[in-house]
């Protein structure tokens, strides 16, 4: 089968080097397109008109140089490998692009054109296995929160099954009322339980959907912990358990409030299941240097000294087989991970566990 051809950005200004760059890609590998750009608004153009593999970036330009349309390639959203390209005594620049997001970088010694294909090449090969990556970290959230729901499930049966009794009785009385203040009494009754039950819909249908990149936004680490409880509060495993709350943090966090809730209810769920449904959970926020930190605090079983340093591991579980995925914590761990963040746990055996989140401030 015949490979499709791959599109390469060359953004560069000087003619010379932009006939020599050409050359030795296509020479290196026919299947590579080079467009060119000469400066970012013609860049960001092309960008937005075609689907290209890598951008290959000279951060000599006039004008603005190339972190700086770096930045305004992340801006514009483009997900996209980029490679910087720097001149001699430049790699002060070659570090600091990395940090601002650029894949890899060349230094143009009198050697580089013979390391530029294969850098071009290993960049692309590397981005596909992590893109592949972050489709599977998706599946294996994905999963662990349907999961999740399955535990609620007896819960949220109940959560809803009461307002629907509630909306029966009221409807009969209407159906038989002839006094219209009755009418409109049960009316407001029915309409009431009715929006009860749409709200318990609406937040199970919000935190089990696929979770979208773009959708980080600034919330309070207080307000997401009140989100994550609701949910858990319909867990039967809740029933006897002691609520002890001291929320004093009130710095923002910039994340996914989706992806947040689900780390502070996958750690409640376990905190819950291992107190067995009675004991205490201590809920505690603090703002701390620059950091947010969330403390989950139980009085169960405590973790063995021979499984605490494995708790993170994708597919570990302590539970019984057909009890647990063993995906809660490692999804916890990937998620605070992603956004700069740490997950630390504090064992007392045979006296409860304390999981400590810390993530960075706004």
């Amino acid at each position: 089968m015949e490979k499709r051809p791959l599109n390469i950005m060359l953004v560069e200004d000087d003619p010379d080097d932009i006939i020599l760059t050409k050359r030795v890609i296509k020479r290196h590998n026919s299947n590579f397109n080079i467009d060119t750009a000469t400066n970012v608004e013609e860049c960001l153009n092309k960008l937005s008109k075609g689907v290209y593999s890598v951008v290959l970036l000279d951060y000599n330009l006039p004008k603005r140089n190339g972190l700086k349309i770096l930045k305004d390639i992340r801006k514009e959203g483009y997900d996209i490998p980029v490679i910087m390209v720097t001149g001699q005594g430049d790699e002060m620049v070659a570090v600091e692009s990395i940090k601002q997001g650029a894949q890899d970088y060349i230094i143009k010694s009198t050697n580089y054109l013979k390391i530029l294909p294969g850098t071009i090449s290993k960049v692309i090969e590397g981005y596909k296995l992590k893109k592949e990556k972050e489709k599977l970290e998706q599946r294996l959230i994905q999963s662990e929160k349907l999961a999740g729901i399955g535990t609620l499930a007896s819960g949220i049966a109940h959560e809803i099954n009461n307002p629907l009794q509630g909306i029966c009785g009221s409807a009969e009385i209407i159906r038989d009322a002839e006094d219209i203040d009755i009418t409109i009494k049960y009316a407001k009754d029915i309409l009431k339980l009715s929006k009860r039950i749409a709200t318990i819909i609406d937040k199970l249908s919000l935190y089990s959907r696929v979770v979208q990149k773009e959708e980080i936004s600034l919330v309070k680490v207080n307000d997401m912990i009140e989100e994550s409880l609701k949910l858990m509060k319909l867990s039967p495993y809740f029933t006897d358990i002691k609520l002890v709350k001291d929320c004093k943090a009130s710095s923002m966090i910039n994340i996914n409030p989706i992806e947040i809730t689900q780390v502070f209810m996958n750690i409640i769920k376990n905190a819950v299941e291992a107190m067995n449904g009675t004991g205490r959970l201590t809920i505690s926020t603090r703002d701390k240097e620059r950091l947010t930190e969330v403390e989950i605090d139980d009085t169960g079983i405590g973790i063995k000294e021979d499984q605490i340093n494995r708790i993170f591991e994708p597919f570990y579980t302590t539970k019984e087989p057909g009890k647990g995925t063993g995906l809660g914590l490692s999804v916890v761990h990937r998620i605070v991970e992603r956004y700069g963040g740490m997950v630390e746990v504090k064992n007392k055996i045979g006296r409860g566990a304390t999981f400590i989140v810390k993530l960075p401030m706004w």
